[in-house]
């Protein structure tokens, strides 16, 4: 199939599971998913979701009823999802990090009608509802094969599908995303794909715990091959991708880091043609440790829990640091505290308009107004952005750090830390200070042995101003990190 094949006929406004009885209809004997050594065809995909949607609807499942699951990530999962969107339900995947109270929470504010675990046994956290299996084992009747289709014939683009969990904050529980079949297929678009979206590829997409489902989205659009990957561990990383035939990775920096400890040479084979990351700053270094390694290349995003992707690196012109240009059908602008549009070059708050912007939060309409103002979402991301329309992440506006009444942002400082051939990854802090409220405070992972602290700190006065150099340091073996690999920084 060319790429004027593949983009014929597609429209934005789908609903998910559409998306997987388009591509069967096109080549059922292709795979669709595969997970650690089971291999689902498209044609197989198909029929398993419809035996779970009549299964949901069995076990009395209504349209629109919330579908909890805190499950490991794995290939049922991804089907039991797929079922739900086909059944009219909304699926909330919950990580399996967090705590015992915060899930109970959690669910208590979502009134799911089941929660789904591996064996079918009631969750510990949530002993008070009805569990099932996550693979819904059993045959289905035809009834209610008959009811999960005519939901997903009658239903329509705009029912609720999908609820993302967001990381949360020492004082408040993690916010849960809404997103209808609409706003989860609306980058399948073809005026939307980029340089990276091709049907004869094979896409790996690497995380323990995080579901991405937009980019599932756009490979079942496709038609092409999605391969879950949970183990980012390197040396059996390589392994799975050489195994698959893995074209692309997508995953995150910790993942890269990971990688780019490994010394020996990499197996002879590998197909990799573009890995992506997104959710955290990319180090220069690390980028280009990887395409050394791998001879592909690596682009970054950014996106947000709740605008969803806003911007994607090109394969050439995108200046070092940047994570790029808007995409298409996307509008970004960059404010002040006051809410006015910064010059060129300075520093200002993301705002944006997306197709996949979240709807709102469940269960909580005051943090919805706040974050979801006259269409524009307010993500508490500060940039800057170049004439070319490349913007520059420089932080969250919440981790600000006030050295005596002047601002720190962590990453700057990070960054900087990382140029050090000494550091591996660093994360920066605040910490109390009788004379100045607080000053800056680094914890650094070495590469081997850890550098002197007098060596950090001439290092970094070269090339911060005097604010700015951390006045504490830490030494440790790792970082905390979420679900989703990104550093816990209030453990910190």
């Amino acid at each position: 199939m060319n790429g004027a094949d593949h983009n014929r006929g597609v429209e934005s406004a789908l609903r998910v599971e559409e998306l997987i009885a388009r591509a069967a209809a096109r080549h059922p004997e292709r795979a669709a998913i595969i997970f650690a050594d089971r291999r689902r065809t498209y044609a197989a995909t198909l029929a398993e979701l419809d035996r779970r949607a009549a299964r949901l609807i069995e076990h009395g499942a209504h349209e629109g009823d919330v579908i909890l699951t805190a499950a490991p990530l794995n290939d049922d999962f991804l089907l039991t999802f797929l079922a739900c969107c086909q059944a009219g339900l909304l699926f909330l995947p919950l990580a399996t990090q967090t705590a015992p109270a915060a899930l109970a929470a959690l669910a208590a504010r979502a009134n799911p009608r089941f929660i789904l675990t591996i064996d079918g046994l009631p969750h510990p956290a949530l002993p008070d509802y009805s569990a099932l299996p996550l693979a819904l084992p059993g045959e289905a009747g035809g009834d209610a094969r008959r009811a999960a289709l005519a939901r997903s014939r009658d239903g329509g683009p705009d029912v609720l599908a999908f609820a993302r969990q967001t990381s949360g904050t020492t004082r408040r529980l993690p916010k849960l995303a809404l997103r209808a079949h609409r706003q989860l297929t609306a980058r399948v678009d073809p005026a939307r794909w980029l340089w990276w979206y091709d049907p004869e590829r094979v896409y790996c997409l690497l995380s323990p715990d995080q579901f991405y489902i937009a980019d599932t989205c756009q490979i079942f659009a496709l038609g092409a091959t999605l391969v879950q990957m949970t183990d980012i561990h390197p040396r059996r990383l390589e392994r799975a991708l050489l195994r698959h035939g893995g074209t692309d990775l997508w995953t995150v920096p910790a993942a890269l880091h990971a990688l780019a400890t490994l010394t020996s040479p990499a197996p002879p084979g590998l197909r990799l043609r573009t890995i992506r990351t997104a959710s955290m700053r990319l180090p220069v270094e690390l980028r280009r440790a990887i395409e050394g390694r791998y001879g592909a290349t690596v682009a970054q995003q950014y996106s947000t829990t709740e605008a969803g992707t806003l911007t994607a690196t090109a394969r050439t012109g995108t200046p070092e640091g940047s994570v790029g240009r808007p995409l298409p059908g996307v509008t970004m602008r960059l404010i002040d505290e006051a809410g006015r549009d910064v010059p060129e070059g300075e520093a200002g708050e993301i705002i944006a308009r997306s197709p996949a912007a979240m709807l709102g939060y469940l269960g909580e309409p005051e943090q919805t107004a706040a974050t979801l103002r006259d269409g524009w979402v307010h993500t508490g991301d500060l940039a800057r952005r170049d004439p070319e329309g490349n913007y520059f992440l420089l932080g969250r506006r919440a981790q600000w750090i006030n050295v005596g009444g002047a601002k720190v942002l962590p990453e700057e400082v990070e960054q900087v830390l990382e140029e050090h051939p000494a550091v591996r990854e660093a994360a920066v802090t605040s910490a109390d200070d009788a004379a100045r409220g607080a000053i800056v405070r680094a914890i650094i992972v070495p590469r081997s042995e850890p550098p002197a602290v007098a060596e950090l700190v001439r290092f970094c006065r070269a090339r911060l101003a005097p604010h700015k150099v951390p006045r504490q340091f830490e030494f440790r073996d790792g970082l905390p990190r979420s679900a989703a690999l990104k550093i816990l920084r209030r453990e910190l």
